[in-house]
């Protein structure tokens, strides 16, 4: 992602609360420091009343958005299917 595909916001990483690492099955006291973003609130509510507001500019943003998974999605396969394929070369 980046600004010619998705609405980003300034954020901070911040630890993830215990009780969510449980809920995913990493042990209590496992040493698993996982942090995720905490999205700046007011950058937040900016992005999505732009959204809102310009729903031409948000069009293009989903459609580029769109295109790039596409691409690499075909970029990802074509990775996939070359690794396969080494592995299978006899010299």
């Amino acid at each position: 992602m980046d600004d010619s595909n998705a609405l980003l916001v300034a954020s901070r990483p911040v630890p993830v609360p215990a009780r969510v690492l449980a809920y995913y099955g990493f042990p209590q006291g496992s040493g698993t420091e996982m942090v995720w973003a905490d999205p700046d609130r007011d950058a937040l509510f900016s992005a999505m009343q732009s959204a809102v507001d310009d729903w031409d500019d948000l069009a293009k943003l989903r459609d580029r958005a769109r295109q790039d998974m596409i691409s690499f999605r075909k970029e990802a396969i074509m990775e996939i299917l070359a690794d396969r394929l080494a592995a299978q070369r006899v010299d």
